[in-house]
């Protein structure tokens, strides 16, 4: 057999075995040198040793060693840090083996992986260290070194058979100090008595808990990685450049923040506890290491238990969890024979054959064995293993320094991520500061920030349309003068065209084939101009490794029917403002906040279907289909009117059908309270002074948080415009998402950005603007919308002007909508 292998591995003609055998070994931590042969001669005593070894705690089973008094054969020792059905699994392989070769006595000895590095640098320091090795990447890394493994990079070995990530944990390029036998890595976990099937996105995931599925996620860096990558994000790219202050990085820990909150989460730091909790049936889902497989099939039953993978993100990211490694190698102070028969073992066991095995064995373990079909004859749970680890993340030999320091606790990186998720820190503060440690702990920084490194590839003209006045409009000119001094040969010019006329010039030029080429405008024209194909498609040409820097919120709202037909730049959201003077702490509670109210300290709250939209999920919901003109759910809408409507006879408050009413009246310092947008802002601050006035986000309900309507500013792209000037607005609209054009319009006033690059910490009424984003809305202006919001308006002065019932108006609405949207 052993010139079977040299012939198909290509090895030369040379014994490459004894070659090494006698290769000086120095040890990296003593620096003494030192031969193979010499270090055979402890191998006399190898059995009387080996007796001393196994009593110190190793554990073999008796099938390994019940020849050990039989007639003298080849023996060959391999180490192992696999238990329970895995182990079970292994010792099949090894006895097929021994049947194929039973010249060979191979001794299986399990060691646990805490005690695995010193037993093993101990043993071979006497001279009886094992042949052969079996363990996870991080034992692979600390024996390679302290050389003590061989590098087997000279026998030049064909790796083109295992997973190219996977050799990247086990060679630096130069070395290659095992090879790879098997994979594992994080898969959603679901309880199949409880649900049929598991979310494949996070929205999903986040609207199954909230209708009262449960979630256990433990919070750890390693544990929760994977939605770094769900959000288009990572920590370094391929030319080890920090980008974990992208965007995506960000976006995920607030999204772990705010599952901390609440009720459907268990975040917990306990493995055992999360993973009994989900035994137990408290937890619908789980998120865990494939290879607990086994543990939770034995403890709920073979058809309790589904494997899923994790969900993608918002924007279609793929999770990214971590990839686990389990690698054979080999020790360095083998004779030339024991080196050849452990060798084959290792080629035994990442052969076809076995690697077949493993998969068949459903252990939530997966071959890395390229040439293993993964066909559907296989079982079902290492079919999602196998394609859940196609997309994870290996931790490669060239990091694997960095990456042992980070979890020993340098830079105290794992720690400020726990606390960023915690509330402790923001995770702006949390990216900066990891920003400037990995600058001068590693010298590794992030790419090159340059604005002409936006500049579109092939220059030309192009008009926009806006509506903005004043100061931002300022800016934005300020800012269309930088971007053409910074892309010479471009020429872009602005018009003006008032809020009011704006969609329906747009509209009516780019029905005849003409108008401006960019309109930079409010989504809440994007769903009928994209009803009309006015605008441009953007799917295919805006990566989503861009929209990671984006609110995840932002990007959905310049969708239409799930394609992208925006970039974002700035929001647009109600949210609470309070005078400071006469209101201290702000209750977080609607009840709670209308106990504060009384003649002398009012609330002034706008009410439409717009300004009201904030109330209904608190109350029960609102569900409207913009696509079919359905109303799908209106509990809500009717149980909020009703509280308006109770709301309106108490003292102070104030029900305003003009929004600029309301507005005077708290500019005027005769409301304590108000509810607005930014667009408020300025006048306000004007009016009242910054210590008057603050701004948070809009109180929660009995059921969940207020929950307004989102519409998002940005760069929309005339679907009559030329290649050349829809490659120079897209190359524009990424100008405008610079954190340095953000900071301008935010020096502008009532500027709320789309960005979370850009820290808002000084700027705390804009910070709860875009706190209040997170939980809004997110709503499909479509016609039928519009004719639904119209019928919206009208609903609102029947209940509270003409004193109609909630119930029964709501009812009369319902019909109203869908006789107009022509709904069956």
């Amino acid at each position: 057999m052993h010139g079977y292998v040299a012939s198909q591995m290509g090895l030369p003609k040379s014994d490459p075995f004894s070659i090494m055998a006698s290769t000086p070994i120095e040890d990296r931590t003593t620096g003494v040198s030192c031969t193979g042969t010499f270090m055979l001669r402890f191998r006399r005593i190898f059995w009387l040793l080996l007796v001393v070894a196994l009593m110190a705690g190793c554990t073999s089973s008796a099938a390994d060693t019940n020849d050990l008094q039989g007639p003298q054969s080849d023996r060959l020792l391999i180490w192992h840090t696999w238990t329970d059905e895995d182990a079970v699994i292994l010792a099949q392989m090894l006895d097929a083996y021994r049947e194929l070769n039973p010249g060979v006595d191979v001794i299986s000895v399990a060691v646990p992986k805490s005690a695995f590095v010193a037993r093993y640098a101990d043993s071979n320091a006497a001279g009886f260290g094992p042949d052969l090795i079996l363990s996870n990447a991080s034992i692979i890394y600390q024996l390679a070194e302290r050389d003590l493994i061989r590098d087997l990079m000279p026998l030049q070995l064909d790796l083109s058979n295992f997973l190219s990530n996977a050799v990247q944990m086990v060679s630096d390029g130069t070395h290659l100090y095992a090879l790879p036998f098997a994979g594992h890595t994080n898969v959603l976990y679901y309880n199949r008595d409880l649900v049929e099937s598991a979310p494949e996105t996070i929205p999903e995931l986040l609207q199954r808990v909230k209708d009262g599925d449960t979630v256990a996620q433990n919070p750890g860096f390693i544990e929760s990685y994977w939605g770094i990558g769900a959000y288009d994000g990572g920590i370094a790219d391929s030319q080890r450049r920090l980008v974990f202050g992208q965007g995506g990085f960000t976006n995920w820990l607030d999204f772990l923040r705010t599952a901390r909150a609440l009720p459907g989460f268990i975040l917990n730091d306990d493995p055992q506890e999360l993973q009994q909790a989900f035994i137990d049936g408290e937890a619908t889902y789980y998120i865990g290491d494939s290879d607990e497989l086994t543990t939770l099939r034995a403890a709920m039953g073979e058809d309790s238990i589904g494997v899923a993978l994790l969900p993608f993100g918002p924007n279609g990211g793929s999770p990214r969890p971590f990839l686990g490694l389990d690698a054979l190698a080999f020790n360095p102070v083998s004779s030339a024979d024991e080196m050849r028969r452990a060798y084959d073992l290792a080629q035994f066991l990442t052969g076809s054959q076995n690697q077949l095995f493993l998969a068949r064995a459903d252990l939530g373990r997966v071959p890395l064995n390229t040439r293993i079909r993964l066909t559907p004859g296989l079982p079902a749970n290492t079919l999602t293993v196998a394609s859940q680890s196609r997309s994870s993340e290996a931790v490669s030999y060239v990091n694997r320094g960095i990456w042992e320091d980070l979890q020993a606790g340098a830079l105290g990186f794992f720690d400020s991520y726990r606390q960023a998720i915690q509330g402790i820190i923001t995770p702006s503060d949390m990216v900066e500061r990891a920003l400037a440690n990995f600058a001068e702990a590693y010298d590794v920084y992030p790419p090159p920030n340059e604005a002409g490194d936006l500049c579109p590839a092939e220059t030309g003209t192009l008009t926009i349309w806006h509506s903005l006045d004043g100061a931002p409009a300022k800016t934005f000119e300020d800012m269309v003068s930088e971007f053409n001094t910074a892309c010479p040969g471009n020429a872009i010019s602005t018009v003006y065209v008032a809020p009011d006329e704006i969609y329906d010039r747009f509209a009516a030029e780019a029905r005849r084939g003409a108008g401006p080429d960019v309109l930079f405008e409010s989504s809440r024209w994007l769903g009928k101009l994209a009803e009309e194909e006015l605008i441009l498609d953007l799917s295919e040409t805006i990566n989503p490794d861009f929209l990671q820097q984006f609110l995840p919120e932002a990007v959905q709202s310049m969708r239409f029917a799930g394609r992208l037909y925006g970039i974002p730049e700035s929001l647009n959201t109600v949210a609470l403002f309070y005078n400071p003077t006469m209101i201290s702490d702000p209750p977080n509670d609607l009840h709670a906040m209308m106990l504060t109210v009384d003649a002398d300290r009012r609330a002034a709250l706008p009410v439409s279907f717009f300004y009201g939209y904030w109330g209904m999920d608190p109350f029960g919901g609102f569900d409207f289909d913009s696509y079919s003109g359905e109303v799908l759910k209106a509990d809500g809408l009717a149980a909020w009117l009703e509280t308006l409507r109770t709301y309106d006879a108490q003292p102070g408050v104030d029900l305003y059908f003009e929004r600029a009413a309301a507005e005077d009246a708290f500019a005027a310092g005769e409301a304590a309270y108000l509810v607005s947008g930014p667009w408020s802002l300025d006048r306000l601050q004007q009016d009242l002074g910054e210590d008057q006035l603050r701004v948070v986000p809009l109180p929660n309900g009995p059921l969940q948080a207020g929950s307004p309507m989102l519409q998002v500013r940005g760069v929309m792209v005339n679907a009559n415009a030329s290649d050349s000037a829809a490659g120079l607005a897209l190359a524009f609209g990424r100008f405008l998402s610079q954190r340095a054009s953000q900071q301008q319009f935010m020096d502008a006033g009532g500027h709320v950005t789309a960005s979370v690059i850009v820290d808002l910490s000084e700027h705390p009424n804009l910070e709860s603007f875009r706190e209040q984003a997170k939980v809004a809305a997110q709503v499909v202006e479509t016609n039928k919308f519009v004719t639904m919001e119209q019928l919206g308006d009208q609903l609102y002065q029947a209940v509270l002007v003409d004193g109609a019932d909630p119930v029964e108006a709501v009812q009369t609405f319902v019909e109203a909508v869908h006789e107009a949207n022509e709904v069956p």
